[in-house]
């Protein structure tokens, strides 16, 4: 579809990070491989995330990330890298045994892959939307539950699965919209003539006012992700 400007603020970032360290595995001394480009949102949250704790980030060559990917990453003694499952599945096995934590996002990542992978590195499978200062949630892949290969639960987020009319949350298992709430919602859309923030971004919805038997309503701001 047309690219669409979204604003992310400083507190949606200071909140991410602050949520997101431990679940990333990010600390002092690790070494951060700086692999997504410039233009994508997850490229700004690892940059941040390296520096806010003290980490490494190891900067590639255009080169190096699109020819020699292995070979740079075990130059730089990388620790930790953030990438697609497809960009990770070109790699060999002895350079993901070195790794410390593989982040995987962007794509869904195939119970094969997350079998293969999670007896030799820490997996991090992550989702998120850019509206959401990207990643919202997180779950940590191991060989007992690769086979279902979750995207896990909210960091810094709620996470509610809305009927597709939008007027109630459904039951657990049943199919729905993942709808995100929490300091990690954006403001919305820059430049905002087709008021898609509008449609997107809902304040109070009505099986949030409601409550139920064991939470009180409330008012809150989510973001509709269109994910089922």
């Amino acid at each position: 579809g047309k690219p669409k400007g979204v604003m992310i603020s400083h507190s949606n970032f200071a909140s991410s990070l602050h949520h997101q360290r431990g679940a990333h595995n990010f600390r002092a001394g690790a070494r951060v491989y700086d692999f997504a480009s410039y233009t994508f949102d997850t490229s700004w949250q690892n940059l941040l995330s390296a520096l806010e704790c003290g980490a490494c980030l190891c900067i590639p060559s255009n080169t190096e990330r699109q020819n020699d990917l292995a070979g740079s990453m075990e130059r730089f003694k990388v620790t930790h890298a953030d990438m697609t499952p497809s960009a990770a599945q070109l790699l060999p096995d002895s350079t993901l045994k070195r790794l410390d934590t593989l982040i995987v996002g962007g794509e869904a990542l195939s119970p094969a892959l997350a079998q293969h992978w999670a007896g030799m590195v820490n997996v991090k499978n992550a989702y998120g939307p850019c509206e959401c200062t990207p990643t919202t949630t997180v779950a940590s892949i191991n060989p007992e539950n690769a086979q279902v290969a979750s995207i896990g639960h909210g960091i810094g987020a709620n996470t509610w699965i809305v009927s597709t009319a939008g007027d109630s949350l459904v039951p657990i298992g049943s199919i729905g919209e993942l709808v995100l709430e929490g300091p990690l919602v954006g403001p919305g859309y820059l430049d905002d003539a087709d008021r898609r923030t509008a449609a997107s971004f809902i304040e109070n919805p009505s099986w949030l006012l409601r409550g139920s038997a064991t939470h009180a309503g409330r008012q809150g701001r989510l973001y509709k992700t269109g994910d089922l």
